[in-house]
């Protein structure tokens, strides 16, 4: 569908200024899962496009109940639907284009202004491929996880010795720009807070990462 025929106001952060000056949302009063599937159903619907509940429902975890990503993800999914029967599909196209948007204007230049060398990218690459920040998992502690959710021990066990000595401010970098929090109740245990973050940092870190070895750089170099 056209992006002119959307019904949804997507961010464009670089003219929001709640956003691009640090994505301050602490004054948005988020929305309830029910809330952003009502959204979702009624702005889709004065569109004159069909989505089933299913697949709405496949991009309320994305949104973090926050009005600017879930109008950036509803724009996104209305621009890859061919048709206006939005498939499966398109929902799985729409989040990564919404990522990717949300990434390339608000995320990159922050993250990468953030992190002093190439290894912090290296070690974000390394946590965003734990299998316990995309499937639950319990510890060995016998503590739960969350999608979303790793534990510092299981980090550490992927990293080099050169990245491990860089860790703890890796972290502390992370927590500072709000892309980290701690988990209570978890021992070690950290979460990315908003999904469709996650996935552009793995998405991202991914292409980073092979462009590196496909260049034989199996070793991260500074960048600053």
């Amino acid at each position: 569908m056209t992006p002119e025929s959307s019904p949804f106001v997507p961010s464009r952060i670089k003219h929001q200024p709640s956003l691009a000056g640090g994505f301050e949302l602490i004054d948005i009063e988020p929305w309830s899962e029910e809330e952003a599937y009502q959204f979702y159903e009624k702005t889709f619907a004065r569109g004159g496009a069909n989505v089933c509940k299913d697949h709405v429902r496949m991009m309320l975890p994305w949104t973090g109940g926050l009005p600017v990503l879930a109008h950036e993800i509803g724009d996104a999914v209305w621009r890859t639907a061919p048709a206006k029967t939005v498939r499966r599909q398109d929902v799985i196209d729409g989040i990564r284009l919404a990522a990717a948007v949300i990434g390339r204007e608000f995320l990159a230049p922050r993250l990468l202004g953030a992190m002093p060398s190439e290894r912090y990218l290296w070690i974000l690459h390394k946590i965003t491929s734990l299998p316990s920040v995309w499937f639950p998992a319990t510890t060995p502690h016998g503590d739960s996880l969350a999608p979303a959710d790793f534990t510092k021990a299981e980090a550490i066990e992927q990293l080099s010795e050169d990245d491990k000595e860089v860790f703890d401010d890796f972290l502390r970098r992370m927590k500072k720009l709000g892309e980290l929090e701690s988990v209570q109740g978890v021992r070690g245990g950290y979460r990315f807070p908003n999904r469709l973050h996650l996935l552009y940092f793995t998405l991202a870190s991914a292409h980073w990462a092979l462009g590196k070895l496909q260049w034989g750089h199996g070793s991260p170099t500074p960048v600053g």
